[in-house]
């Protein structure tokens, strides 16, 4: 699986309601042979849809699925991540308590925490890993750990329930004007709410992607926190903070 060039052949699909093997091979700079193999690996994980000379964009459970994957999350828009995790660590002062949420970007935070005379609640299955290597107190929710994203959803919100942050940094699967923060569980909109009405302070991570997606659950109006992201949406709510890294 080579995710870059998938990810590549997902945007050039998204902006074409079809497009031939030939022009994807051209436009990725691979050979006809490479690219046919490349779309049968991708057509098997429910991705695309095979045409004669072509392929179209699938958007099927499968699809979703995949887009929800560990690895691929890790690896999509990792520059534009990083820069969101560094402007959110920069809010992290010794003595917070904070929590940090699943996702990619709220793990990318880690390594940028420079005040480490702090405690961290969180859910994030990766980022307890880089918590422990990069010596900050921390605990990780007791419950089950989501196959895909890696996150833990708690058996009891009692854990959650009981406990206060200084601040929050939540991941999102879709910023939306009209249906604000949205994820793709019950699960995870339940956690998220509970941290939302404990924390003094709150950020949601997330890069422009984003903007203008819904998913299956709303979770919190954009107005409840403030957003940090790589470029201004162009939405007009009042009370709407922005951050940009």
């Amino acid at each position: 699986m080579n995710l870059d060039r998938w990810n590549n052949i997902l945007a050039i699909l998204k902006q074409n309601d079809f497009i031939t093997t030939v022009n994807l091979a051209k436009l990725l700079n691979i050979s006809e042979a490479t690219m046919r193999r490349e779309l049968n690996a991708m057509q098997k994980r429910g991705l695309i849809i095979r045409t004669q000379g072509g392929a179209r964009l699938s958007e099927t459970e499968n699809h979703v699925k995949y887009k929800d994957d560990l690895l691929f999350r890790f690896s999509t828009n990792s520059d534009s991540k990083q820069k969101i995790a560094k402007k959110a660590a920069s809010f992290i002062q010794n003595g917070h308590i904070i929590f940090i949420d699943a996702g990619s970007t709220t793990a990318a935070i880690v390594p940028y925490i420079t005040h480490k005379d702090i405690l961290v609640v969180t859910n994030n299955i990766k980022a307890i890993i880089e918590l422990s290597q990069h010596g900050i107190n921390s605990y990780i929710c007791n419950g089950y750990v989501h196959a895909g994203s890696g996150a833990v959803f708690p058996d009891d919100m009692l854990f959650l329930e009981q406990r206060h942050f200084d601040l929050c940094f939540l991941g999102t699967a879709g910023i939306s004007e009209t249906y604000g923060y949205t994820t793709g569980s019950a699960e995870d909109a339940n956690t998220k709410k509970t941290i939302l009405k404990n924390s003094k302070t709150a950020f949601v991570l997330g890069d422009s992607n984003k903007f203008g997606v819904t998913r299956y659950i709303s979770f919190a109006p954009l107005e409840q926190s403030t957003l940090i992201t790589n470029t201004a949406p162009d939405f007009t709510i009042p009370d709407f903070n922005v951050i940009i890294a």
